[in-house]
């Protein structure tokens, strides 16, 4: 056979092995190779819908086909890229309805812009696994513990919805928990620091909103949206809680909307605090107003300015929930009942009362005995301990 033929006919069989190598791949287990990018695809249903998945091998096919099937079982959107910011945003548009407007700027927005969305800001939600949100944690490790339970709280319930909405399968936030410091437990003014703050205020725009605080116990927000109409300066002086101030953006904004049910309530004033607002008394407005309209809560900087300035003039500093936590202090140990403290603080439920303010209630031997002895001396064991029948 002439060379050229013998050529022709070798390079014709080599050019038919390759077509026979070719049709193979693409045929192998109905996959289709694709030469471009060196890889199978396979066209499979799901939930009535058509998938393309990409595998290097035909054994992984098997594998991948689990996967998804799990995942549209599981109510996941299939190949959605949704990032976690985008999905955050979307979820802060609708949670921020259901709560107060000063706690979505200050727990919220703050924490979400300041240190959540910087660092997902280019992870799929349905890429976050316990890794990701313990190397976030790692991030946030020199805050405090309050600070990163807000944080993880806010990331909690983003994953939370997003696995009720079934874009992730699991919520992978479950298990986790804030490290940090805990904050150590504030100590109470003394009576004559409560004495000298009171002598720095006296005569400033924040007197009566101090008193309220040290004798009434009020938050900020309540004491700064008490209103006239609700004082009552005769018979039994007291106060009605149903309204309060909302810090929004530099506003300070009145409205009947309270934290919680227990928040309505009604305080009695003791001495002090009732012969303090007698001599400022006034029928309309609220009891802290605004500097130019009295028909207006004291806005937010102002209050901060001027409580600022009666703190400058002490050699020790004064948190404004400081008067709050003190008037609490005093009612425990006084001795009344845990059930009244918790109504006149508007606690919820008397365990937050009792977990931080247990440790004022006067419990040493020394100061129960009386008690125990008035509790049970006509009460008999009928126990002989070795006397005479």
């Amino acid at each position: 056979m002439p060379y050229e033929e013998t050529l022709a006919r070798i390079i014709r069989l080599g050019l038919k092995a390759e077509k026979q190598n070719q049709r193979k791949k693409k045929k192998a287990g109905n996959l289709t190779w694709l030469e471009a990018t060196h890889r199978y695809r396979k066209i499979i249903t799901i939930e009535g819908k058509q998938r393309a998945i990409y595998v290097k091998t035909p054994e992984e096919v098997a594998e991948k086909i689990d996967e998804l099937q799990k995942e549209a079982t599981a109510g996941l959107v299939v190949g959605d890229s949704t990032t976690f910011p985008e999905y955050a945003k979307r979820w802060f548009e609708y949670k921020k309805t259901g709560i107060k407007e000063n706690t979505t700027d200050t727990t919220y927005l703050s924490n979400l812009n300041s240190h959540i969305l910087p660092y997902f800001e280019n992870i799929k939600l349905k890429d976050i696994r316990p890794s990701v949100i313990k190397g976030f944690m790692a991030s946030i490790s020199n805050m405090s513990y309050s600070a990163q339970s807000k944080n993880l709280m806010i990331i909690n319930q983003i994953m939370s919805n997003a696995e009720a909405d079934g874009l992730i399968l699991k919520n992978p936030c479950k298990g986790i928990k804030a490290q940090g410091k805990r904050s150590a437990s504030k100590e109470p003014l003394t009576q004559e620091q409560c004495q000298r703050f009171l002598n720095a205020s006296t005569g400033t725009s924040l007197n009566s909103f101090i008193l309220l605080r040290l004798y009434a116990g009020l938050c900020r927000e309540e004491a700064l949206g008490l209103k006239w109409e609700r004082v009552h300066l005769d018979d039994v002086p007291h106060i009605e809680i149903l309204g309060t101030t909302i810090f929004s953006r530099g506003n300070s904004l009145y409205s009947d909307s309270l934290k919680t049910a227990a928040a309505r309530r009604v305080i009695p004033l003791p001495a002090p605090l009732r012969d303090e607002l007698k001599k400022v008394e006034d029928k309309t407005g609220f009891v802290v107003p605004s500097v130019k309209d009295t028909e207006k809560p004291m806005p937010e900087a102002t209050y901060k300015r001027a409580f600022n300035r009666i703190n400058s003039q002490l050699d020790f500093k004064v948190h404004a929930h400081l008067l709050r936590h003190t008037y609490i202090s005093n009612l425990c140990a006084s001795g009344l009942d845990i059930k009244k403290i918790q109504y006149l603080a508007g606690h919820e439920d008397p365990q937050i009362t009792l977990k931080i303010y247990a440790h004022v209630i006067n419990n040493t031997p020394e100061e129960l005995i009386k008690t125990i002895d008035e509790a049970f001396k006509n009460q008999s064991t009928g126990v002989n301990l070795g006397g005479k029948e």
